[in-house]
């Protein structure tokens, strides 16, 4: 048997699931220099791919058992030995024959019309059809489905709506904006301003108001010592007998103080000094001296 062979390859490049690895289809004819094909049976090929069309290193190879017949053979690359490489960039194909140097020139790996669809047209991807990452099985009616964490360094828009068992928005430092619904059946925490066109409403089916001016609420309630019970955002300080100075970060315009008597109908409640960032809380018995006692207040004003 001659030690030289010429060899012409049709290469198809294999698709794979996430299921089953990557793998790519060679397919060729083997012929001695005078033309005719070489003597039926088994040959040890070695195929290479390079990332350069001469010279360089390999970045993968394997040596495969060919079964020619006629001059003809046929091997699917990556199931012996796994193609795990990223294809990323254009690669070469190596092929050495027994017996002789690696043939040149390698063969470059070209797209089969299949895979070019991956690609899309117009910035779509893919062309047709949902897109699964980390499923085989993408969602009805879901254009891109992903299964486990996703991460995302870029701005996210909008513009359906927001579904789900939980969307942990923690780590997201900047504005969220969306021109549709946003529904959730437990809290919702901001720590800036929440914006809506339309209705806030809690899960008891009460409407939360959202005023044009954009109202900031404060409440809170206060022993009698001066401590504070309940509430927070504000301050305490005790100025003596039954008179109480309730401080919190200002307001853009003066605010609306309501206090209520938290010892019973017998005590009196008065505000006086009301600024955007303060105010006076006094209490007393009915008709008689000041008194030390507890209260609840709310604070309304725009923000």
């Amino acid at each position: 048997m001659k030690n030289l062979y010429f060899i012409l390859c049709l290469l198809f490049a294999g698709s794979a699931t996430v299921q089953a690895q990557i793998a790519l289809s060679v397919q060729g004819t083997v012929q001695n220099f005078d033309g005719t094909a070489v003597d039926n049976g088994e040959y040890d090929i070695i195929f290479k791919l390079y990332e350069t069309d001469a010279g360089g290193t390999a970045i993968w190879e394997t040596t495969e058992t060919v079964n020619v017949v006629s001059g003809v053979y046929s091997v699917l690359l990556g199931e012996n030995t796994p193609l795990d490489i990223p294809f990323n960039t254009t690669y070469h194909l190596g092929i050495t024959l027994p017996g002789g140097p690696e043939l040149m020139p390698r063969a470059q790996l070209t797209s089969s019309p299949y895979a070019l669809s991956v690609v899309g047209q117009d910035n779509t991807f893919p062309s047709t059809g949902p897109v699964g990452v980390g499923t085989t099985t993408p969602g009805a009616g879901q254009q891109l489905h992903v299964v486990g964490n996703t991460k995302l360094e870029g701005n996210l828009e909008i513009t359906g709506t927001v579904t789900g068992i939980e969307v942990d928005f923690e780590n997201i430092t900047t504005n969220i904006n969306t021109s549709k619904s946003i529904s959730a059946n437990q809290n919702i925490s901001a720590g800036g301003n929440i914006s809506a066109g339309g209705n806030i409403t809690a899960n008891n089916g009460k409407p939360v108001p959202v005023a044009e001016e954009g109202l900031r609420i404060i409440r809170g309630s206060v022993n009698a010592n001066g401590t504070v019970k309940a509430g927070s955002g504000f301050s305490v300080s005790k100025q003596g007998t039954g008179a109480y100075s309730i401080s919190f970060p200002a307001f853009s315009a003066m605010p609306t103080p309501v206090v209520t008597s938290g010892s019973g109908s017998t005590i009196l409640i008065g505000t006086a000094g009301t600024t955007t960032s303060s105010f006076t809380v006094t209490t007393r018995f009915f008709n008689t001296a000041s008194l030390d006692a507890n209260f609840d207040f709310i604070v309304i004003g725009p923000r």
